[in-house]
């Protein structure tokens, strides 16, 4: 009987052992799966396979589950939530949409640190990506908004830097964007430009109509270079057309006035002048525009342009000069006595002496005086004086100057529309400055004096007018000092434009 009883009893206990050890058995096997696929999502995570990562870790929780491990449930759910970051932030970047991307990738890496810096390479790299684009878009954004604004310069930088953005993210939407803006910005400095020769050239017709013959010259001259920088060989050639008139007209009038002269001294009675005025500058200048003038003729005074070279040297080195000292108004002695060109009675300093007067100051400011006699006979005998020095010096001819002195020359046309003025002047140390104003041109020497941190212009009464009302005028001394060279330019009223720089590096 006790048999009986004891035999279930050793049945029953074995079955539960069994039980037992395949219940052990069992959760082994799950916990190794579940370790297998936690292992296994860990290591496609570290290399961006994230749908294979995220089935692994989805069975992984799965087992955990069975295993009521909440620790590993905790921890998976982490592993999941980052994995689903990530791939809601390749959708979006697939998408075209940047911004959701970047915070997608950002919440990842915030899930990443927890599980101590999972996938962070992958993801950090994503998260640089998507703020490359982020920054491409703005960047187009805020060219397109400037070019709108006509800023063309500033949009064509960024332009530019869109571009190369666009590049390095191997973007070629993004990079043929960039480009179509650069072409739409190019285009549009052409024709503002092509607008601004053209209203030059109306300028020059507004002045020869109105009697201004030197003014309109001035116009037409600026206007002949921008077209010819413009490659606009139509508009170039209608405007050296005007200038033959212009100079042609000049020369009549000169030539009636001698005559008229000839007549007077002779007792005889003057009849009137058919050609009137030669419009007058109303302050001497004796710049005029840059470029040759393409047609005419320069030799409108009496003599060979030999003959005047020679008589005016012989003349101008009598002339003393305390070769240390600035000239700060050429209608002063010696200044006013220099004489260039052959103008009859208009060839002195205080007609057309300013191109002459300017390359002196700078060789004075760069350490290296040379008299003006030396300095007047290089531009005569070098083709350097416009219509035989009526209206003054050609800027090429005071770059070549320069240049052949042995100096490192940098020459700037229209400076306003291609440089900082200011940051030049500075880099060089000396420039010379021409300039439009309303009744002729005119050039002047610039120093910076880095110590003051001003700039002082020399034989300019403009440059003098706004010295004092800034209180920065010299007392001692020659020149005016001013504070901006471009802020000079724009708001000094009779000013019209500047239209060459030359940089003088010693």
């Amino acid at each position: 009987m006790r048999r009986r009883i004891i035999f279930p009893v050793l049945a029953f206990i074995a079955l539960l052992i069994v039980i037992s050890s395949l219940g052990a058995i069992y959760i082994l096997k799950t916990r190794a799966g579940m370790e297998s696929h936690l292992e296994s999502a860990a290591v496609y995570i570290e290399q961006g396979r994230y749908h294979m990562a995220q089935t692994e870790a989805t069975q992984a929780r799965a087992l955990a589950v069975r295993l009521r491990d909440g620790s590993t449930v905790e921890e998976l759910d982490v592993y999941i939530v980052l994995i689903e970051a990530v791939l809601q932030g390749n959708d979006y970047l697939d998408s075209g949409k940047y911004q959701a991307a970047h915070t997608e990738f950002l919440m990842a890496s915030d899930y990443s640190s927890l599980l101590h810096g999972l996938g962070s390479d992958y993801i950090e790299y994503m998260i640089a990506t998507t703020e490359r684009f982020i920054n491409f878009f703005s960047l187009m954004e805020r060219a397109d908004n400037l070019a709108g604004l006509s800023e063309f310069e500033a949009a064509l930088a960024l332009y530019a830097e869109a571009g190369s953005t666009a590049s390095a993210l191997s973007y070629t939407e993004g990079m043929e964007k960039a480009a179509a803006g650069i072409a739409d910005v190019r285009e549009r400095i052409l024709q503002a430009r092509l607008a601004e020769a053209d209203g030059l050239f109306s300028q020059g017709d507004r002045s020869f109509q109105s009697g201004s013959y030197e003014e309109s010259l001035v116009y037409y001259l600026a206007a002949l270079v921008m077209y010819m920088e413009l490659d606009d060989w139509h508009g170039a050639a209608i405007t050296r057309s005007r200038i033959d008139t212009v100079e042609q007209t000049l020369a009549d009038i000169a030539r009636q006035q001698e005559e008229a002269e000839k007549e007077e001294e002779a007792g005889q009675p003057d009849e009137p002048d058919q050609g009137g005025g030669p419009g007058g500058t109303g302050d001497p200048g004796g710049a005029v525009g840059p470029g040759d003038t393409g047609g005419g003729s320069q030799n409108t005074g009496s003599g060979s342009e030999e003959g005047d070279a020679l008589a005016n040297y012989d003349h101008n080195r009598d002339i003393r000069f305390d070769m240390s000292s600035l000239i700060d108004d050429q209608n002063r002695s010696p200044a006013n006595q220099i004489r260039m060109g052959s103008t009859d009675g208009r060839n002195e300093g205080w007609y057309n002496g300013c191109g002459w007067v300017a390359a002196y100051n700078a060789l004075i400011l760069t350490g290296d005086p040379q008299h003006p006699a030396d300095i007047v006979h290089y531009f005569e005998t070098n083709k350097g004086t416009v219509l035989d020095g009526v209206f003054g010096t050609y800027p090429q001819a005071i770059e070549k100057y320069f240049a052949d002195l042995g100096y490192d020359v940098s020459h700037i046309l229209f400076p306003q529309l291609s440089i900082d003025i200011d940051s030049a002047i500075r880099t060089a140390g000396v420039g010379i400055l021409a300039y439009a104003h309303k009744k002729a041109a005119h050039y002047v020497a610039v120093e910076y004096r880095e110590a003051d941190n001003c700039f002082i212009v020399y034989n300019d009464s403009f440059a003098r007018t706004r010295s004092a009302a800034l209180g920065l005028e010299n007392t001692t001394e020659a020149g005016a000092a001013i504070d901006s060279v471009l802020t000079f330019i724009h708001d000094t009223p009779d000013i019209l434009f500047s239209f060459s720089l030359i940089m003088i590096f010693s």
